[in-house]
């Protein structure tokens, strides 16, 4: 149910404008003006505009728990606990509060990996429509600093686009955010899935692929705890080299795939991927130009790896300011702040740096961040 009214709510200021990153504007002080004197030290940065978080997470904790009910296994939701990322409005104000620290105007906010892979179908929709209208009330109630990428029940085609179609037409998101890899012997591009891939294209939406952290159902990954340090990205890239080989880049130009974590390794396999093609014909048509038609996050914080991503592989003007937030908080409430100032640090141009964090995001979803008060 959306809430009836905010005069319970905590006040935040919901106003960013453009800004010089060397301090930030405090919204849990109650004033827009308010800036702290340890502010974000950027060598005078100047964003033009709001900065967007492109990858981000809520995960509400009566969800998790539904989840769980429904028989998955609660070893896999652990990780979305105990996280402070939950709906509850004390979450969202510590996360307005990092965000502002970071002067970050926008998260755009999904699911995964805590999507709604259930077999009984029933269910499986119960807990995505769950999910949405609980992701719909954050945005309702701050609908200047979050957008939202919807949950489907990706083992039901036909149910996962009536939940596609509700999220968009009705509650207003901006796409929508799948796993990786659903199942040890299900890969996206399996025919059972195409008629979902096929309403996306028709859309013209953002479809938003992220780690399942399953880690390719790989023992020696699973065995070791290594399914997030190296897993996940691994199942990024894996993810694409699905699309590659399914030729879906091509088979359905209109979607706007965007994935996570820099893609993973596939920045250093590039030549290598060009030379399966062109020596073996291990794709259908060149992987170098299919990558440069895809969107990448840049939830990788690792400076060299962004600039010879930006430089070689990537259109640099498909690359998107991300920070996985929640993790790498609490205690180290400066690693949100990082996600931001090392692309700032990174040695590109100020044209590239404004175009990661401000305008690539509106060339992907439209001009849907505007930075007026509520």
């Amino acid at each position: 149910m959306m809430p009836n009214s905010r005069q319970n709510l905590p006040k935040t200021s919901e106003s960013i404008s453009p800004l010089t990153v060397t301090a930030c504007a405090h919204h849990g002080a109650g004033d827009p003006n308010h800036v702290k004197e340890d502010g974000l030290s950027t060598h005078g940065f100047q964003a033009d505009g709001p900065i967007i978080d492109v990858h981000a997470h809520i995960y509400p904790e009566r969800y998790l728990d539904f989840l769980e009910r429904s028989g998955i296994d609660p070893a896999s939701t652990a990780i979305a606990r105990d996280m402070n990322a939950s709906d509850e409005e004390r979450d969202i104000q510590a996360r307005l509060r990092q965000m502002d620290e970071a002067n970050v105007a926008y998260q755009v906010v999904s699911l995964t990996p805590q999507s709604p892979l259930i077999e009984d179908r029933s269910t499986a929709v119960q807990a995505a429509r769950l999910a949405n209208n609980i992701y719909a009330e954050v945005l309702q109630r701050h609908p200047h600093r979050f957008k939202a990428y919807a949950a489907v029940p990706f083992f039901h085609p036909q149910e996962a686009v009536e939940e596609l179609t509700r999220s968009i037409d009705e509650l207003g998101f901006s796409g929508v955010a799948i796993n990786a890899l659903p199942a040890e012997n299900r890969a996206l591009i399996d025919p059972e899935f195409i008629p979902f891939f096929e309403e996306l294209n028709r859309r013209k939406t953002v479809c938003y692929i992220h780690p399942s952290g399953n880690a390719a159902f790989s023992s020696p990954l699973l065995n070791h705890q290594l399914e997030w340090v190296n897993g996940a990205p691994t199942e990024d890239a894996i993810a694409v080299l699905h699309l590659l080989k399914g030729d879906y880049i091509n088979r359905f130009p209109d979607i706007k795939f965007q994935i996570a974590h820099l893609g993973g390794d596939l920045p250093f396999l590039a030549q290598r991927l060009e030379d399966n093609y062109t020596d073996w014909g291990s794709f259908r048509s060149s992987p170098r130009e299919a990558l440069r038609s895809i969107w990448f996050d840049a939830a990788n914080f690792f400076g060299p790896s962004l600039v010879m991503a930006r430089n070689h592989v990537f259109d640099p003007n498909k690359i998107l300011a991300g920070s996985d937030y929640p993790y790498f908080q609490n205690d180290k409430r400066d690693l949100y702040t990082r996600a931001i100032t090392y692309i700032i640090e990174s040695g590109l141009s100020n044209e590239d740096i404004n175009n990661i964090l401000v305008h690539n995001p509106v060339r992907l979803l439209g001009n849907i961040f505007t930075a007026q008060p509520e």
